[in-house]
């Protein structure tokens, strides 16, 4: 008898074959017809500038509001963009998700801390209109990867540090992914093949080191940060997966809802684990994950 796939179960495989495409190729990503997607809404200014997000959500709509995900895109902090995941926005929705992918500034236009700035700033977006789109503000979730897995680590451990209003996230981010982050940026900056740019901060660690270890998870860790779970690959020669073992370590110590899961024969970007079935994996640990966190 022949399996009958559910809509879940589809989005694994389209998201596999555009993994595996060019950047290009992602932008182009096509929305397919059960997903309602509202793009470039503005949910903030900031230096001079619109910053803008892309909304994903099912089609028809679910009865009751949605529990919402908010996807930071990768890059190095100084490119990428929020279309970039398209395709895991449309998979997230498919399981019952509002989507929320964001652009933030780049070290190109201000420098560390304003990416950070507009990622709470998005947050409080969503905990402002909520009612307009039908979300559940109470029941948040955050996955980046790379840069964005930098970002949403920061924003869900330490967010209200950085809102620029002084308004409180605390409440909503009830749990956060990231794959292949950035943990520590102290020790990160001298590491091999290390890619981080010294505008980030301005600055060099030996010069700035406060500095550094503000902009750093690994400084915010305690028993109190939200369920958060890691992935990052065993081959990673970009962000050496030694930057995730230091923070489960410290994870560990604090006694925090830390989860970190290697994936084995991966690069940065899960290359080439995105050739075979652990990425899918990975997507369907990934949602079991926000499933138990946020419905």
């Amino acid at each position: 008898m022949r399996e009958k796939r559910t809509l879940p179960g589809l989005f694994l495989a389209v998201c596999l074959t555009v993994f595996l495409l060019t950047s290009s190729a992602v932008s182009a990503f096509k929305i397919p017809k059960d997903i309602k997607s509202v793009i470039n809404v503005e949910y903030g200014k900031a230096g001079g500038q619109s910053l803008y997000l892309d909304l994903y959500s099912p089609k028809p709509k679910l009865e009751g509001k949605l529990p919402v995900i908010v996807i930071i895109h990768g890059g190095g902090w100084y490119q990428g963009d929020k279309s970039q995941h398209a395709d895991v926005a449309c998979y997230l929705a498919s399981c019952g998700y509002a989507v929320a992918s964001i652009n933030y500034r780049f070290l190109t236009e201000a420098l560390f801390p304003a990416c950070l700035n507009d990622c709470v700033s998005a947050v409080l977006w969503i905990k402002d209109n909520a009612d307009k789109y039908g979300f559940d503000a109470s029941r948040l979730g955050l996955f980046g990867d790379s840069a964005g897995g930098h970002l949403v680590l920061m924003t869900a451990f330490a967010g209200d540090k950085f809102s620029t209003d002084k308004r409180s996230i605390k409440d909503s981010v009830k749990c956060v992914v990231a794959w292949y982050p950035v943990s520590d940026l102290t020790t990160f900056y001298y590491e091999k093949n290390r890619k981080l740019p010294p505008e980030l901060l301005g600055g060099f660690p030996l010069t700035m080191a406060d500095a550094y270890k503000a902009a750093s998870p690994t400084f915010y860790v305690s028993k109190d940060i939200p369920p958060s779970l890691v992935f990052h690959g065993e081959d990673d020669a970009i962000v050496p997966i030694k930057q995730t073992e230091t923070l489960d370590g410290l994870m560990k110590k604090a006694g925090a809802d830390f989860t970190f899961i290697r994936v084995s024969k991966a690069g940065h970007g899960f290359t080439s684990a995105a050739s075979s079935p652990a990425y899918g994996a990975i997507l369907k640990t990934m949602t079991d994950f926000f499933d138990k966190n946020l419905k």
